[in-house]
């Protein structure tokens, strides 16, 4: 059995060094074939306002992400504790630094449980657990028409999406029937502690977590619509709604780790933008980039916060 686990941890070991070379070797082939770095550096020498100004708001709207998502933990915790704005930062924070230090950010959730109070530990892992939850459904059921659109499915094929969609908003929904199902029926004091934030969560802060979630998706969105058009690419706000939908929703469907993140992104940035551009190299570097900004920018913060 042991030599069985140990194979199998191999195996996995492998096949993930094998998708890291995958993914960064095409990105770094990609920039190695950009034969415009010249023409890239002559554009940025004569920046025009607006680009200056987009440049400006994106690095702005980095840390208004960052508080929308600590109001969002705030309003998922008010079952459970009391947040202020500061604590709730510090939490999300402690969360994203653990995320980019361990395989496949599985530190996230639990590094921000960890910095709720010892009595509300487990109800905050729910809690961590349910804005996860939210907000990869979020990003599934906004993205699922726009990548129909972009993939230009037939009509045959996009009763399967259309099936999905459907399922994603009964996930959401059933939620918190769910904790309240086991909560009542079992009698294991883990399962009701990890079930009592869905259980004690109102509706209506329900309602707030998806909404500021929504809030948080549309910044990522305008943050990457800006970042494509500073790097000299012409997309639309028509593309927009249609290419960078696709992007999350895949980047989201894509397994990876932070050590990945940036060539995923990079990638999948290169295949779904290539309509739009006869250089998609430039959007490699307006996704990595904008990674980069939204992950490093906030956690210069975290030192001073925790004083």
């Amino acid at each position: 059995m042991k030599t069985t686990t140990t194979m199998i941890k191999k195996l996995w070991i492998w096949l993930f060094g094998f998708f890291l070379v995958a993914v960064y070797g095409y990105v770094i082939y990609q920039l190695i074939t950009f034969q415009y770095y010249d023409t890239l550096l002559e554009r940025m020498s004569h920046l025009t306002i607006k680009k200056i100004a987009a440049l400006v708001l994106v690095l702005l709207l980095s840390p208004c992400a960052a508080f929308v998502e600590a109001h969002r933990w705030q309003v998922a915790m008010r079952g459970t504790s009391h947040l202020t704005l500061r604590e709730a930062l510090v939490h999300i924070l402690n969360g994203w630094a653990a995320a980019l230090i361990t395989p496949f950010r599985a530190g996230e959730i639990p590094a921000r449980a960890l910095s709720a109070e010892a009595g509300s530990r487990w109800q905050a892992l729910t809690n961590a657990t349910l804005c996860s939850l939210v907000q990869t459904l979020v990003i599934i059921s906004i993205g699922i028409w726009p990548a129909i659109l972009w993939g230009q499915l037939s009509v045959a094929d996009t009763r399967y999406y259309f099936i999905a969609w459907i399922g994603v908003i009964v996930l959401w929904l059933a939620f918190r029937p769910l904790c309240q199902l086991i909560y009542q029926s079992t009698k294991i004091a883990f399962l009701k502690k990890i079930c009592e934030a869905g259980v004690f969560t109102t509706w209506s802060n329900y309602l707030r977590t998806l909404a500021l979630t929504l809030i948080r998706y549309s910044i990522f969105c305008a943050q990457l619509f800006m970042m494509i058009r500073f790097m000299g690419v012409g997309i639309t706000i028509e593309d927009a709604f249609i290419f960078i939908p696709t992007y999350y929703l895949l980047i989201t469907l894509t397994p990876g780790a932070a050590i990945a993140d940036a060539g995923i992104r990079g990638a999948w940035a290169a295949l779904i933008f290539a309509p739009l551009t006869t250089t998609p190299q430039l959007c490699i570097i307006a996704a990595v980039a904008l990674w980069m900004i939204n992950n490093f920018i906030p956690l210069i913060a975290l030192p001073w916060l925790k004083k």
